[in-house]
């Protein structure tokens, strides 16, 4: 299990490289969200701030998706940069704190869309999680030319065809047009 936790005090004034490789139970992945194939390589630079910390770096490694018309699995190798902040609510460390000579003070706007330190420590997981989570595509494709599944019997329709097309080759009203009589003429 990788350390994805640092705390405050672990971090020197230069700031603190962090590599090292993350699975499916580190980021606590379900059944639901995408499987990591191997483990994902994490790497990341850490900086104390005015207001708690940043950290910058990527998340890197193969992910395994669902295609949504074949339903077959199919890898993906993704490469997401991140740049988060991490903010302090405890009024001690502001006032402590000088922060790194490159930061820049933090807007109230950042502040909000970035994560608590609870703890006096930098929990990476739930980040990255959500890092993985937004990288995934809105629709799972295995390829663009992916023909998907028959709809009536199910066959995987790239990798042969069925005798279903066929057999429904005419039109989708065709069972309507045979019971009311002969289609009229365009």
């Amino acid at each position: 299990m990788a350390s994805l936790s640092v705390h405050l005090n672990e971090i020197p004034q230069e700031g603190l490289h962090l590599a090292c490789e993350v699975g499916q139970a580190d980021l606590e992945f379900g059944k639901d969200d995408p499987q990591i194939q191997g483990a994902l390589k994490v790497t990341a630079d850490i900086v104390k701030t005015r207001t708690g910390a940043r950290a910058r770096g990527k998340l890197e490694g193969t992910l395994v998706y669902e295609c949504v018309r074949c339903l077959g699995d199919y890898k993906n190798f993704v490469k997401i940069p991140f740049l988060v902040h991490y903010h302090s609510r405890d009024p001690e460390f502001r006032r402590s704190n000088k922060g790194s000579d490159q930061d820049n003070e933090v807007s109230d706007i950042d502040e909000a869309e970035g994560y608590t330190i609870i703890a006096n420590r930098v929990n990476l997981a739930e980040m990255l999680h959500e890092q993985v989570i937004l990288a995934v595509p809105m629709q799972t494709l295995c390829s663009l030319e992916c023909r998907g599944l028959c709809q009536v019997c199910g066959q995987d329709l790239n990798r042969g065809s069925c005798r279903c097309r066929e057999a429904q080759a005419g039109s989708p009203f065709s069972i309507l047009l045979k019971r009311m009589g002969t289609p009229p003429k365009p």
